[in-house]
């Protein structure tokens, strides 16, 4: 056998030995072949033979390893393609839960924080200072009126201390028949005070100028013809800073025992703030 069938010999069985390879590793490991064909498909194995020197012979050369490129489009397709055909309608949905889940958050942030709101404001209403303004004597007769005013106690009646204390108070004569005017337009006594406790009770104020009441209007607060009224607004702070208002009236009539006044409206304007 000459060198040239030789080497025909030789490569024959070579390819025949790869075939054999490849057979005997696709039937040991079908996954391999599969992404081995994969890994080479459009990769041909060449073979190139150089001339021997002095011989018109070919000698094979050994195979180099055959260098490969990925099939890049082969390995970007989608694991999942079905699943990517449902991508905008994931991304829908999660955009939907996304607004949804949003505007509960807020509306649980609303709700908390009006709670919390609430919550502050009882606490305040329960441990804010009140004020209580009446007459120092219940039982004052005619004759303890020297002077058209009305010794008064101002007591704090909350659970903390009141501030800023300051009260407008006024006194007046009114016609039994008439309603008091409680339009602030007489003069009055001002009063103030810097802290007032709680459950202490402050006396000494004045419910109105210390005008002298005449022999006139005597007699007729006497026959029932005229009564005194005495109100007044008095303004503070309680210890969180909030301002306050106690509104008080009371009357007096030293008529008969069945002499009728109009003071109702003397009686309905007793009120206090509700902050």
């Amino acid at each position: 056998m000459d060198n040239t069938a030789k080497g025909f010999a030789q490569k024959i069985i070579s390819e025949l030995s790869a075939i054999k390879e490849l057979v005997i590793n696709a039937v040991s490991h079908p996954d391999q072949e599969h992404r081995d064909s994969q890994r080479y498909k459009g990769q041909p194995a060449t073979c190139q033979a150089e001339r021997a020197p002095g011989s018109d012979s070919f000698i094979p050369e050994p195979q180099p390893p055959i260098a490969c490129n990925r099939d890049t489009a082969q390995e970007n397709q989608p694991r999942f393609p079905r699943l990517t055909q449902w991508k905008p309608v994931f991304e829908v949905a999660g955009l939907a839960f996304l607004i949804i889940y949003t505007t509960v958050s807020v509306f649980l942030w609303c709700e908390s924080r009006r709670a919390n709101d609430a919550t502050e404001a009882h606490f305040r209403l329960g441990e804010r200072a009140w004020m209580e303004v009446k007459p120092k004597r219940e039982d004052l007769k005619l004759a303890d009126f020297e002077n058209l005013d009305i010794p008064l106690v101002v007591t704090n009646v909350g659970k903390t201390p009141a501030t800023s204390f300051d009260a407008t108070l006024i006194a007046e004569i009114v016609e039994k028949n008439s309603r008091p005017p409680l339009d602030f337009k007489t003069t009055g006594v001002r009063s103030t005070s810097g802290i007032i406790f709680p459950n202490a009770p402050i006396d000494g104020l004045s419910g109105g100028p210390p005008n002298k009441i005449t022999e006139s209007q005597r007699k007729e607060l006497a026959a029932g013809n005229t009564y005194l009224v005495f109100y007044g607004i008095a303004n503070f702070k309680d210890i969180f800073g909030v301002a306050h208002w106690t509104k008080f009236c009371f009357w007096r009539g030293f008529g008969a025992v069945d002499s009728t006044y109009n003071a109702k409206t003397c009686t309905d304007y007793n009120s206090v703030d509700a902050n």
